[in-house]
């Protein structure tokens, strides 16, 4: 992907009282932010609000991908194809990596220290989660991914080979 994909929307819900820690949560891949929000609602059988935690659901921006023979496609970041036996796009990773952490950092700006950040994601939403928390924010409070993996050379693992601190 050559060109620069930015996120443009997300589905924010709001703290009931007074705003202390973020979750962030990246869907998957052909997916949107209220795709993921309606989903975890219908299994939380109830609209997911929290007292002190604002709950973010960015949407990946629409790019060519790869897999699908360069159609266009909400994606957090290209790769050569759907296996773990591939090498990762990190161009593209790493861009989004870094538009995904203006977003963080906004919410730090606003007051809410790392250590009150969450971030995660389902499928690809995941991956994109692991990178931002183990290579680009290693501060943040945690992590987790569903129904997700890194392949098997992931830059990830080499990242914490070396920043073993890192580790969490």
């Amino acid at each position: 992907m050559a060109a620069i994909a930015r996120i443009s929307q997300a589905n924010v819900v709001q703290a009931t009282r007074k705003h202390t820690a973020t979750v962030f949560f990246f869907h998957g891949s052909g997916g949107t932010a209220e795709d993921l929000k309606e989903w975890v609602d219908i299994v939380n059988r109830e609209k997911l609000q929290f007292p002190h935690i604002k709950l973010i659901y960015p949407s990946a921006p629409s790019q060519p991908y790869t897999p699908i023979n360069g159609m266009m496609q909400n994606v957090w970041f290209d790769r050569i194809a759907i296996s773990n036996q591939v090498p990762e796009c990190l161009e593209s990773t790493n861009s989004m990596c870094q538009n995904v952490s203006e977003l963080i950092d906004k919410e730090v700006a606003d007051g809410i220290p790392f250590s009150r950040i969450v971030l995660g994601g389902f499928s690809m939403g995941g991956c994109l989660a692991l990178h931002l928390a183990y290579r680009f924010r290693p501060a943040v409070a945690g992590c987790f991914a569903m129904s997700s993996f890194l392949n098997k050379g992931s830059i990830i693992y080499e990242h914490l080979k070396m920043n073993p601190e890192n580790g969490k």
